[in-house]
């Protein structure tokens, strides 16, 4: 009947004595050893970037989404092999995976005690970025009366930004993305 209302959608019954036949230490193998990918939790959209790549984003204008890449474990050449010629990627061991790593010049937005504010990079580290950032100024962004320059946790960077296009002669700009 499900597959009579939603054609195009392969759907595939699995009863409750063949999940009771799943064999689970297979599945709990395939989690050992994967790291967190900061600020996965918050994402929402998943598309296949091609071979060991992950495109995320939190809602689905977030265009063009962030990239995750991924290697397997030297030690896992053959899991396939060992698990059902099912695939699997793991991140690179002891290294997390970064969502995206800004570079100088590139426009971010930033969490700041929970609000959003765009900004253009200065410095890039491994573990922080520093960020020149905007105030909103009604539906726009401009530059505060004071420089507001400060470190972030690669973390807190949310996303890649377009550059912002000027607005107004009164020195206020808008951007593409919104958030």
């Amino acid at each position: 009947m499900a597959s009579e209302q939603c054609t195009g959608v392969s759907i595939i019954y699995l009863s409750s004595a063949d999940m009771r036949g799943a064999r689970s230490d297979i599945l709990d193998m395939r989690w050992e050893g994967v790291l967190p990918i900061p600020g996965l939790q918050k994402q929402h959209m998943f598309q296949s970037g091609g071979q060991n790549r992950l495109l995320i984003g939190r809602f689905s204008s977030d265009i063009p989404y962030k990239e995750v890449s991924f290697a397997r474990h030297p030690q896992d050449e053959n899991i396939d092999e060992q698990h059902d010629n099912h695939q699997m990627v793991l991140p690179m061991k002891n290294k997390p995976a970064q969502l995206y790593c800004p570079q100088v010049g590139d426009w971010v937005l930033v969490n700041y005690d929970g609000s959003l504010f765009p900004g253009e990079v200065k410095s890039a580290g491994d573990q922080e970025v520093q960020v020149k950032v905007m105030v909103a100024s009604g539906s726009y962004y401009k530059w505060p009366k004071v420089e507001d320059c400060i470190f972030y946790r690669m973390t807190d960077v949310i996303r890649k930004l377009s550059p912002p296009i000027v607005k107004s002669g009164r020195d206020t700009y808008g951007f593409i993305e919104k958030w």
